[in-house]
């Protein structure tokens, strides 16, 4: 693996690593507040199991991005067990592949390139996906006070595994050019977010 791929994959893990840390203590700080109430104000049974079972949600919910977080600190120092090394290193490298990737390019822009073989996001090399493991191609819409403010494409593998690739909202007519032509070289995915697509996931999805 090349410094600059290398490079890039721990810049993506740890920009992970920084934003699940940057939840976790958010939401350990939230749980005080209920833990705090509890200790201090004289509750009934009823009240109490309710605030009880609040701050015991947080805490779950912060060790479960606790746990996000350390995991993408560990993958930082251990790229070997990264999801785009394990994918491509049969392949002759993550490197060899980027590679073929711009050379065999047939549509490039600010965010993706499509090769014949493989999608990849240009700013995040753990975003690589081969056509022939696609099973699942859908586009989503992302929301911020009932405003759309980007728009994606999700694509499921056989492993189960999500890859999201985002435009701006001022893209809006490119997201489906651009699934018609992923989903043209994509000869065993469903296309559609809909319960046909999931179930076929579901059911054809393999454990690596």
């Amino acid at each position: 693996m090349s410094n600059n791929v290398e490079k890039n994959i721990q810049k993506n893990y740890l920009k992970d690593a920084l934003r699940d840390l940057f939840y976790t203590v958010i939401i350990f700080a939230a749980s005080y507040m209920p833990i705090n109430i509890l200790l201090t104000e004289n509750l009934s049974i009823g009240n109490s199991i309710l605030v009880i079972t609040f701050a015991v949600f947080l805490i779950i919910l912060g060790l479960f991005t606790l746990y996000s977080t350390l995991r993408n600190i560990y993958l930082i120092f251990n790229l070997n067990e990264t999801t785009s090394y394990n994918q491509e290193n049969s392949t002759g490298g993550l490197n060899e592949t980027i590679n073929e990737i711009k050379e065999d390019s047939i549509y490039e822009d600010k965010y993706i390139i499509i090769s014949k073989n493989y999608i990849m996001d240009k700013k995040d090399y753990r975003q690589i996906i081969k056509f022939e493991d696609i099973l699942g191609i859908y586009q989503e819409v992302h929301k911020t006070n009932n405003i759309i403010d980007r728009y994606g494409i999700v694509i499921v593998n056989k492993y189960g595994e999500y890859f999201h690739y985002c435009y701006p909202s001022n893209c809006e007519k490119l997201i489906p050019k651009l699934i018609t032509i992923i989903a043209s070289k994509s000869n065993n995915a469903k296309v559609g977010y809909n319960k046909e697509t999931f179930d076929y996931i579901k059911n054809n999805t393999i454990k690596k």
